[in-house]
């Protein structure tokens, strides 16, 4: 992989991981387009990570509040909810990926290296962003059992194709929660879904012959992730608008088309 590819599939990851239009598609579908190979999933990972600080630096201000709650719980989110609640939340949301993700990990890298399957999830991903158009925003606040769901929706995304924060946003929206609530926990829930897969990675390779610094991918996978951090920054702040603009299902008719098309393509 060539430094100009790790950009601009850091790009990629960073438009992609938080418009609702699935950045672990458009990876698989770009590295297959452009020729692209990647060690695995590795350099996926890592933009992965990438967009995790972008998560972490936009929320910085919950993610403080948070902290601080456990000593000073007025300084919480929100000052009816401690801390405790904040953090069961977020462990609870995380554990159906964990399930899904060590358990059926092999499966899932498939998956990953097939751009047909990848694009009938896109598809998928279009038609669950259209329908919540007809969702009724609702007015209530985060309990263990949106949290859980919302975790399951999660869960699904794991799949190439199913867009993480589509999927959890119209999770969130279904449960009754309003926009720009569904979408801060659904970036709020998955830091440690992202920080637990990025460390099992990095094992992964150390454990490998070489490791990391023989395989020669240091240089590109740092590059990757600096840009999709940079990128993913202005794309987290540009999705919070367009939901606040009510324009969230329109990416659905994206996803439908670009699902379509990969298949036509890849099918041939």
């Amino acid at each position: 992989m060539s430094i100009l590819d790790a950009v601009l599939l850091g790009i990629l990851q960073g438009i992609a991981e938080f418009l609702p239009i699935s950045s672990s598609g458009h990876l698989v579908l770009a590295q297959e387009l452009l020729g692209i190979s990647s060690p695995g999933v590795t350099f996926e990972i890592m933009v992965h990570a990438g967009t995790l600080g972008s998560i972490m630096w936009y929320y910085a201000k919950d993610i403080t509040n948070i902290a601080t709650g456990f000593f000073r719980p007025s300084h919480t989110i929100q000052a009816h909810e401690s801390s405790w609640h904040w953090v069961g939340w977020i462990l609870l949301s995380m554990l159906p990926a964990m399930f899904v993700g060590v358990g059926l990990r092999e499966p899932l890298e498939e998956l990953f290296e097939n751009p047909v399957w990848v694009g009938g999830f896109l598809m998928a991903t279009g038609l669950m962003l259209l329908s919540t158009r007809w969702i009724r925003i609702g007015r209530s606040t985060l309990t263990w059992r949106k949290a859980l769901i919302m975790g399951l929706f999660q869960a699904l995304a794991i799949l190439p194709g199913i867009s993480r924060a589509g999927s959890t946003i119209t999770a969130g929206l279904l449960v009754g929660l309003p926009r720009e609530e569904a979408a801060r926990f659904s970036f709020l829930m998955v830091i440690p879904v992202i920080g637990g897969a990025t460390l099992l990675e990095l094992l992964d390779l150390l454990q490998q012959d070489g490791g990391l610094v023989l395989s020669g991918q240091i240089g590109t996978l740092s590059i990757g992730f600096f840009t999709s951090l940079i990128v993913g920054l202005a794309s987290l702040s540009l999705l919070v608008k367009l939901l606040k603009q009510n324009s969230f299902h329109h990416f659905g008719w994206y996803c439908l088309a670009i699902g379509a098309a990969a298949i036509g393509w890849f099918i041939r």
